[in-house]
């Protein structure tokens, strides 16, 4: 049960006085009790871009099924907007349309027992904290 403040007292959960007019002043949704439409969420997230990147940096071994059922294994060389290059080193390396893709996974995870032959590792390109070429930090 609620007591009533003494004169002069303000309780947290007791209307402020300073706010009360504000409601008339300005009008808007929360005035009326109506929350309004919620905002649209964002076209792009990133999400799709951070997959393709992390597994084409990585070079996962992926199995990519097509919406006409076909099952193509190989890892992700490239990717656009609106095409990704699959890599395979005992199938022709194939650029499929993205809207042709019904899904992708890691072969570890669709159960193959199959093995999958193996990217060779990349090489290539200074090592880090390395400087190259005639311009070298002077000791």
């Amino acid at each position: 049960m609620r007591r009533r403040p003494p004169q002069g007292e303000i309780l947290p959960w007791s209307p402020r006085p300073d706010r009360r007019g504000d409601q008339d002043r300005y009008p808007g949704p929360a005035a009326s009790g109506d929350p309004g439409p919620a905002g649209a969420p964002p076209d792009k997230t990133g999400a799709e871009e951070h997959f393709y990147r992390k597994h084409m940096l990585r070079r996962t071994p992926v199995v990519v099924v097509t919406t006409a059922g076909e099952e193509l294994r190989g890892w992700i060389e490239w990717y656009d907007r609106d095409v990704v290059k699959l890599h395979s080193l005992t199938e022709p390396n194939r650029f499929l349309a993205k809207s042709e893709i019904k899904y992708i996974l890691k072969h570890a995870e669709s159960g193959d027992p199959r093995p999958v032959p193996t990217p060779p590792p990349l090489t290539g390109g200074p090592r880090p904290g390395r400087p190259r070429g005639p311009f070298r930090r002077p000791r």
